[in-house]
């Protein structure tokens, strides 16, 4: 199984498709618009697809919870892309 959200998976965890009510699980976001679903066990750690295994999160929270998912090693070994630097 990929990445995607099987439609079964997405009528259970998405209350509509403007994600009404739910917000970013990180203590202090709350933002509501521009979430996406992020597995709590990474995929590449086997994790699971499923409404347990599924969080809120906003593009910036899922990109730092990547990063630390990284170093701990829980992506299957691949490293974090290099650091952009400043212009």
């Amino acid at each position: 199984m990929g990445g995607s959200i099987s439609k079964s998976v997405t009528s259970a965890t998405i209350p509509g498709d403007d994600f009404d009510g739910v917000t970013c699980v990180d203590a202090g976001c709350g933002r509501k618009y521009g979430l996406e679903w992020d597995h709590r066990n990474p995929l590449a750690n086997r994790g699971e697809t499923s409404y347990a295994n599924l969080d809120p999160r906003c593009k910036p929270s899922h990109w730092e919870k990547t990063r630390r998912d990284r170093e701990a090693g829980l992506l299957g070994g691949r490293r974090a892309p290099p650091a952009e630097s400043p212009p």
